[in-house]
């Protein structure tokens, strides 16, 4: 995996998050947008898990 610091891998996932939020307001009237909402929410559950991971394994 790559190596950041936590202040910069809690930035990236802020962002994520502040993408996601964008994109659930902004662009939920377009059917084909779905897709990409799902995609985007898969991308953050799996950061998550990362986040997880590399608190119980420093």
């Amino acid at each position: 995996m790559f190596k950041t610091t936590d202040a910069s891998f809690s930035g990236l996932h802020a962002g994520l998050i502040g993408l996601s939020c964008r994109l659930i307001t902004g662009l939920l009237w377009y059917p084909e947008f779905q897709d990409t909402m799902q995609n985007m929410e898969n991308f953050i559950r799996q950061v998550e898990e990362m986040e997880e991971e590399r608190g119980t394994n420093p």
